[in-house]
């Protein structure tokens, strides 16, 4: 772990640097929080228009991108037929 640094005692450019930091980082954040907003109207979208279940469409969200389907369905047969039955017909 690093030292701690006294801000109170750090020059302005320090300061500044800082300031800028969590300025940058915080707009990171509200652009993941409007993604996430996103991505929620389109799943609460596909439930409505297809009835696939909210909870399989995240998790085939999720093994698509990260690209984890074999350690994702060990275990789970309707996952894997799920996920197979309608990526397999798109992707091929």
């Amino acid at each position: 772990m690093t030292d701690t640094i006294d801000v109170n005692n750090m020059n302005m450019e320090g300061r500044k640097k800082i300031q800028d930091a969590i300025k940058q980082a915080a707009f990171c954040l509200n652009t993941i929080e409007g993604e996430r907003e996103a991505m929620n109207e389109i799943v609460k979208q596909i439930n409505a228009e297809v009835g696939v279940d909210k909870k399989i469409f995240r998790r085939m969200l999720k093994a698509y991108h990260k690209n984890n389907f074999t350690e994702e369905v060990e275990g789970d047969t309707q996952f894997e037929q799920t996920y197979q039955s309608v990526m397999g017909a798109i992707d091929k």
